[in-house]
């Protein structure tokens, strides 16, 4: 029944135009929230279904309202203990964020990965033959029966389908039908994952499946019961959308396949293709093997080449379990036996496990927590896992990786990183690194770096070996300037100063394969980006003015005197869209007149002045330059009306449960841009405000359930908002600064670069609270923000009080 019912709520969101997913620049129609309610029940009819049996009329109140939802639980017990690492393991939940209804599908999956690796090896689920991209972006979708096989390589938490390659899926006997819309039941209550580790069990093909990831390969297990035939066929031409290989080559034995697929994704493929080399290794041997190629089996075949092909593996009485060792590369053939044979090669199942057991502790017991209740500890720790389960290490175990040119590069002992959802994560993913572990953050600029040198240009959203143009902005400003200001080392800011200056002074041409700052010239001539530049002009504004703040904190930084003036002075061109008599940002003709034929409340999906969102979700974007908005509106009592009405107006301030099932007209958590608009109660004076509602947000929208986080988490960034205000922080981004916050655990322990931050915030829990005082190291913080600095081998401590 809740399939049916899910299904009732995507014909709405289609009849609305709707379509969950990254913005780039592909028009797609406005939506306008209070006008979509009564689709439900139009859906209904035209639909031949039972208003009855599927609550059509619950649906069309759920999407009216845009109200309804689970509730954080409060009751669970305390854990009063300090978290180490391998009990933070044991707290994560993969499940949670793997389910959710349109625009409340967090895209997770609970896929078997190392932190950052090539590897994630997962279920990738459908409904019988239905798998709709705007709710398998990551392959897997929780409320799905059945599945497909488990495929190797996946984007996590994104808002496009892409990857899914080399899929393996266990059969008694081998349907005659094309692989691509093979499918068999899952035993959704067998189903098990930690970090490193998936398994469940396909009733249908009687197997129990079992999983684990190293960096670059796979570990399969498939356990069949009795001694009756098994077969196991691996498809080199798989993908999450069925269509993205373009081509693809395998050659098997009885103990081993090989072969490589071409992969053009929607992302992946949007400026080079890219192609994956696999070397497998199979214990026992098959009895017999044989090759597919465009869906035409041949038993005579032990190789095959086209589009679509594959390989049966047949075993004629198995007396223990079937065992694939899978290296992957990027980059050929040698390199996937290479990392094969020195990560899985020799070695079981269980110690494959116990090795990304042991990473994945590393990770976790960076930040130890004590004093939460067992619900909060969950969702923290499982927010941490997600932090590092994208970008995507590109390179091998010889250092090797193959660029944005498409050629081979080699590493000096760095990691190669691509999968960089930029526009997403600077806000508080890398600002998350760049106080927890500055390794990884290094890693991450140096593989911009040489995305520079490799293909021309700092890219927005690198995903594999393309500019992929996705979203807007120029985000590696932020990543380099806030690390430069924090003292990472190990970087060459002003080599790196110097592709960021070219993309915010002039757009790259048409042959470059990426737009860099679309409309750059008419925003220089006129102070924001016109109508006529195209769309999302005025979100093209604002980003551009964030980015430009960037630019000036890291020219300061280099004592680029003049260049730090001119950026200083763009970081303030967003005020030029600020339109008084409204009190929004409004999109601007060329002629200086303002486009004010949209309402406030519309809803952008594409093809308008804003981006995934209304005029009311970037209202609030100048986070960078909170005085700047203090004086556009008039002074800080219209500043915080006008916040407070945000947020009163939105789901938050009505106490019903909340669906995230379509973008909430006010305050939206579900994307990005104005997932800081709270902290900006800092600026008008109004700290019982900012703990008010960032604790409603706390305890309403994350829970530990599968559809647990409020929207998409686009490779971390919402998990990652979770861990900085659990603690008490928020990062200003491209900066040094931090917010302060109202902490959720009473105690934690950082590791930072120079030592371990401690923040204690007595009687902290999921309960509305205030802040009454805030110290580091005995001394009162007066302001509410606090510097990168101040934060190495520190005592921030928080006295909380009750509302």
């Amino acid at each position: 029944m809740r399939v049916q019912r899910f299904r009732l709520i995507l014909l709405v969101l289609l009849a609305a135009g709707v379509t969950p997913g990254c913005s780039d620049d592909a028009p797609v129609a406005a939506v306008d929230v209070a006008d979509v309610a009564d689709a439900a029940l139009d859906a209904v009819a035209e639909h031949d279904l039972s208003p009855s049996d599927l609550g059509a009329s619950d649906i069309a109140a759920d999407v009216a309202d845009v109200a309804l939802g689970p509730d954080a639980e409060v009751g669970a017990p305390i854990i009063e203990e300090l978290i180490t690492g391998a009990m933070a393991f044991d707290l994560v939940d993969p499940f949670i964020g793997t389910g959710g209804l349109g625009f409340g599908y967090a895209a997770l999956t609970p896929a078997a990965q190392m932190p950052f690796g090539l590897v994630r090896l997962g279920p990738d689920t459908t409904q019988r033959t239905s798998h709709p991209g705007f709710n398998h972006f990551s392959g897997y979708y929780d409320l799905d029966s059945d599945v497909r096989g488990f495929s190797h390589l996946h984007f996590v938490a994104t808002g496009v389908p892409d990857y899914g390659n080399l899929r393996v899926m266990p059969q008694r006997s081998v349907r005659q039908t094309p692989p691509h819309i093979w499918y068999t039941a899952l035993d959704k209550q067998s189903e098990q994952a930690s970090p490193g580790y998936y398994t469940a069990r396909l009733p249908d093909e009687q197997v129990q499946v079992e999983l684990t990831a190293s960096e670059f390969g796979g570990f399969h297990r498939y356990s069949f019961d009795g001694e009756g035939v098994a077969h196991l066929t691996i498809d080199a031409g798989s993908s999450v959308t069925n269509n993205d290989v373009i081509a693809s080559h395998v050659e098997v034995t009885a103990n081993k396949i090989t072969g490589w697929a071409t992969h053009a994704g929607p992302y992946t493929g949007r400026s080079r293709p890219f192609t994956v080399h696999f070397s497998i290794t199979i214990e026992p041997a098959a009895d017999a093997v044989w090759t597919w190629q465009d869906g035409e089996f041949n038993e005579e075949a032990t190789s095959a080449e086209g589009n679509q092909t594959g390989a049966v593996l047949r075993f004629e009485a198995l007396q223990r379990p079937v065992e694939l060792r899978v290296g992957v590369s990027i980059v050929d053939l040698d390199a996937a036996e290479a990392n094969r044979v020195a990560q899985l090669d020799g070695k079981s199942l269980e110690q494959v496990r116990a090795a990304a057991r042991t990473a994945w502790i590393d990770k976790l017991g960076r930040a130890r927590i004590k004093g939460a209740n067992a619900d909060v500890a969950t969702i923290f720790y499982t927010a941490l896992y997600n932090v590092y389960r994208m970008p995507t290490r590109f390179d091998g175990v010889d250092g090797r990786y193959r660029g944005l040119d498409g050629e081979v590069h080699t590493t000096d002992g760095w990691t190669y990183y691509t999968d960089l959802s930029l526009w997403d994560t600077f806000r508080t993913l890398h600002p998350w690194l760049s106080l927890t572990d500055v390794d990884e953050q290094r890693h991450v600029l140096r593989s911009l770096a040489a995305m520079r040198k490799d293909g021309g240009y700092f890219p927005r959203w690198p995903a594999a070996l393309s500019y992929t143009g996705g979203m807007l902005g120029s985000w590696a400003d932020v990543l380099f300037a806030e690390s430069a200001l924090k003292g990472i080392e190990g970087v060459d800011y002003a080599d790196a100063y110097v592709g960021l200056r070219e993309l915010a002074m002039v757009q790259p041409p048409p042959a470059a394969g990426f737009s860099g700052r679309s409309g750059i010239a008419e925003y220089i001539e006129h102070g924001y980006v016109p109508v006529e530049a195209g769309h999302d002009s005025a979100s093209r504004t604002l980003e551009y003015a964030w980015g430009d703040f960037a630019l000036a904190n890291l020219a300061g930084h280099l004592d680029y005197t003049e260049d730090e003036a001119l950026f200083r002075q763009r970081a303030g061109y967003y005020k030029n869209l600020f339109h008084s008599d409204s009190g929004f940002f409004r999109p601007r003709h060329a002629d200086g007149s303002f486009d004010l034929s949209r309402t406030t409340e519309t809803v952008h999906m594409g093809g308008g002045p804003f981006t995934e969102g209304s005029a009311w979700h970037w209202r609030f974007y100048a986070l960078h330059d909170p005085s700047g908005l203090v004086e556009l509106f008039g002074g800080k009592a219209a500043l915080d009306e006008a916040l407070e009405a945000f947020f009163a107006k939105s789901a938050l301030g009505k106490t019903r449960p909340i669906n995230t099932v379509l973008p909430d007209i006010y305050y939206w958590h579900g994307n990005e841009p104005a997932i800081h608009a709270a902290l900006l109660f800092h600026s008008v004076d109004r700290y019982d405000r900012l703990a008010h509602w960032v604790r409603q947000i706390q305890t309403r929208l994350y829970t530990t359930g599968r559809d647990g986080i409020p929207g998409n988490d686009d490779g971390g960034t919402l998990s990652a908002w979770y861990l900085f205000n659990a603690l008490g922080l928020y990062p200003v981004a491209g900066s040094d600064r931090y917010l302060l916050s109202v902490p959720i655990v009473p105690y934690a322990e950082l590791d930072t670069a120079s030592g371990t931050l401690i923040i204690e915030a007595d009687g902290a829990a999921p309960r509305d609270q205030r802040v009454a005082a805030v110290s580091l190291d005995g001394e009162p913080i007066e302001g509410g923000e606090l510097r990168h600095a101040q934060l190495q081998a520190a005592t921030l401590r928080f006295s909380l009080s009750e509302p």
